[in-house]
């Protein structure tokens, strides 16, 4: 039997070339685990930490609605003042030369000169 051919396969068991590759393997599935577990570990951490922070603010608006009212009034008021701003401030083409650029481009199309 010739063992150069690439057609005739080996008639070793195939567990001696695989054997390196199983506790590979099974050390990538145990650090997949442990990261797993890490992970839901953060997110309950995070979801508990969102939650005493939304019952804690919660709290304050009831026991405060007046303050609480008049700091979303004023926030309110402060982002239309910058919305109101940079609308003011917004670079627009003169309307007399956007009209002129009209009445030039139509001219061309029918051919008129002016």
């Amino acid at each position: 039997m010739n063992t150069d051919d690439p057609t005739n396969p080996p008639t070793e068991p195939a567990s001696t070339t695989t054997s390196g590759a199983a506790p590979a393997w099974e050390n990538l599935q145990d650090k997949a685990a442990t990261a797993a577990r890490e992970a839901a570990n953060v997110w309950q951490n995070t979801k508990g930490r969102a939650t005493a922070a939304l019952q804690t603010g919660e709290r304050y608006v009831q026991e405060h609605p007046g303050p609480s009212v008049a700091a979303i009034f004023g926030a309110g008021l402060v982002i239309g003042a910058l919305v109101g701003w940079a609308a003011a401030h917004e670079s627009r083409p003169d309307p007399m030369h956007s009209f002129q650029q009209f009445l030039r481009r139509l001219g061309q199309r029918m051919d008129i000169e002016c």
